[in-house]
């Protein structure tokens, strides 16, 4: 606490704090661009700012905060120890700050013109704080003898990376019949192709971009299997680590998600359930529909907890003896738990338009089950190599990976323009010129962006 008033008093005795408001602090917007709602310029002073939003509100308590939380790092760097991998977590944590700094925050600085270094402004941000958690898993790895993470990681980032670029494009190539924008002739769309143009495109591409996320994963998977030796057929030295971690991912996990269909069951538009029922029998207690899922949820999860403490002392017949079946029996599990749920989350509005949505989730949840519980064959064979030194690896992905995406890239927008031209394409958004979204729609402090 000590190091964080002696910090908070040289910032003030030096004036610190105003030059660092003043010069590393920028709006997030254009000031001089016209609003399309109020057609009056932006107010300066109402722009969000690179820096979070609450340096500017207590930057007179920024001093002793970063002093107290520098102070608690030194003395556990002296004083504490690391346990059962925690470390891991410092890294992720670091890795997330030292990112958003960087990239949106101190380059934006430079980049404030052109909309700052940001993704999609005027959207957030959490993609920088996300590569950082990113880059700080791959050193983590690469630095405690786990480089086989990094390399399927290097491999994922920029295989992904690619897919999801290219489903984006193949979206947009198979817009084009019918397409208003490349119908001069009649104008608007031709009767013909109304009802191919008025599809869920939008969901069409959220599933095309799963699919080419799998296609990556498999293809990552198929480089690194071949490199590594199987993995020995044995429990944890703590067993209730796995009953604690599979109930985790298979009822808390899905609850998380689940436990919004109530919402859309009891919503004014759609009531297909009541916000409020009385328990069978006793008329005395009334209960919302919202408490009577939290408890069949609950009674569902002691049972399966209990399924598994009972397991641990003598193997019930349900459960596969390999890891391998365990490991299938929880993948399907935990599956279609979210295929049904989606399903009913959608059910009291469903329409023909959902059908490029749930019904093509049912057909891909079918299709991975199948492929999940016939390709990993008994006795097939497996990976036997030697360990292998994995940086010149991770290298060589890196380098030809991201300067394969860049051409690859630079290809695609060449293509879309060379189709469409100027037009407006389905979900484009303007990140140059004085229609920029960052420029006519930045995020102001007066309204909610959540």
């Amino acid at each position: 606490m000590l190091s964080g008033f002696l910090l908070q008093t040289a910032l003030n005795l030096t004036g610190l704090d105003s030059v660092i408001a003043s010069f590393l602090a920028v709006p997030l917007g254009d000031p001089t661009a016209i609003s399309p709602e109020t057609h009056e310029s932006f107010d300066s002073q109402n722009l969000m700012t690179n820096w979070p939003q609450f340096f500017g509100d207590f930057s007179q308590h920024l001093g002793w905060a970063i002093g107290l939380v520098l102070g608690v790092a030194v003395y556990f760097h002296r004083f504490g120890k690391w346990r059962n991998d925690s470390r891991l977590f410092l890294y992720m944590s670091l890795g997330w700050l030292l990112a958003f700094l960087i990239m949106p925050v101190l380059g934006t600085i430079p980049l404030q013109g052109y909309g700052g270094f940001r993704l999609t402004p005027p959207r957030s941000d959490d993609w920088a704080g996300v590569t950082g958690v990113f880059a700080g898993t791959c050193a983590y790895a690469i630095r405690h003898q786990m480089a086989p993470v990094a390399y399927a990681a290097a491999c994922n980032f920029v295989l992904g990376g690619i897919s999801f670029a290219s489903m984006h494009l193949v979206r947009q190539m198979l817009l084009i019949p019918g397409h208003p924008a490349l119908n001069w002739q009649t104008g608007g769309i031709p009767a013909a192709w109304q009802h191919y143009q008025s599809a869920n495109w939008h969901s069409f591409l959220e599933q095309i971009q799963g699919f080419g996320f799998g296609i990556a994963t498999a293809v990552t998977m198929g480089l690194l299997w071949p490199k590594l030796k199987s993995a020995a057929d044995e429990p944890r030295l703590r067993r209730w680590t796995e009953v604690f971690s599979i109930g985790f991912v298979v009822f808390f996990m899905t609850w998380v998600n689940l436990v919004k269909n109530v919402a859309e069951w009891t919503g004014k538009e759609h009531r297909v359930v009541p916000p409020m029922m009385k328990s069978p029998l006793v008329p005395g207690i009334e209960l919302s529909a919202a408490v009577w899922f939290n408890l069949a949820w609950c009674a569902m999860s002691c049972a399966f907890l209990g399924l598994m403490i009972v397991h641990w002392r003598r193997r019930l017949q349900i459960v596969p003896s390999s890891w391998l079946g365990k490991g299938q029996l929880i993948y399907v599990l935990l599956l279609w738990i979210m295929v049904v749920g989606d399903f009913e989350r959608t059910l009291p509005n469903f329409s023909e338009g959902r059908l490029i949505t749930e019904w093509v989730i049912i057909i891909n949840a079918s299709l991975a089950t199948f492929l999940a519980l016939v390709l990993p064959a008994s006795g097939a064979p497996i990976g036997t190599h030697e360990p292998i030194d994995y940086r010149p690896l991770i290298k060589r992905v890196w380098i030809a990976g991201l300067g394969s995406a860049a051409i690859l890239m630079s290809l695609y927008a060449g293509v879309v323009y060379r189709v469409f031209g100027s037009a407006r394409i389905s979900g484009a958004q303007y990140r140059w010129g004085e229609n920029a979204a960052w420029r006519t729609k930045p995020i102001l402090k007066n309204k909610d962006h959540r």
